[in-house]
């Protein structure tokens, strides 16, 4: 099934069902050499990129070439100075965890989003921030991030 890009928002899997109160930031750390705090606020003032990304579902569905806009994470892991012995970085939110190697983290792609579509990223869909990750599939795509790690291995689980 191919969804309409006007019919995205009201497509978009709503996950984790539970929000953390509010959004403070996504702390980033493990090897890194200055673990870090990026508020919503640091984020808007940070030179905008743009990735163009399907999202698919793992049921089937896709809403193709979705236009997120935000912060490339390679700007963001590159403030925090990843050590060069990692090789894995895992979004988190609530119990959600979601893990992809270093390169893909650092893609031209995978972006913090504070955009979709031109609009401002609605909060049923992980407003204000989520993390769009090049190539990955939807459910990969951490909403409100609240904390980035590096690591050397993948973590288990």
């Amino acid at each position: 099934m191919t969804v309409e890009q006007d019919d995205v928002r009201s497509v978009l899997p709503v996950c984790p069902a539970d929000r953390p109160d509010g959004w403070a930031g996504v702390r980033v750390d493990g090897m890194v050499e200055t673990p870090l705090t990026v508020t919503l606020a640091e984020l808007s003032a940070m030179a905008q990129v743009e990735s163009i990304q399907d999202v698919r579902c793992f049921d089937g569905w896709v809403a193709p070439e979705q236009r997120w806009e935000g912060v490339a994470l390679s700007a963001v892991l590159s403030r925090a100075g990843v050590s060069e012995d990692a090789g894995f970085v895992s979004a988190s939110c609530l119990d959600l965890k979601r893990t992809s190697t270093l390169e893909e983290a650092m893609a031209p792609g995978t972006i913090l989003a504070l955009k979709l579509n031109g609009q401002p990223l609605p909060e049923e869909h992980g407003g204000p921030v989520r993390l769009v990750v090049a190539g990955k599939m939807g459910p990969d795509f951490v909403k409100m991030p609240e904390r980035i790690e590096v690591t050397r291995e993948a973590p288990e689980g």
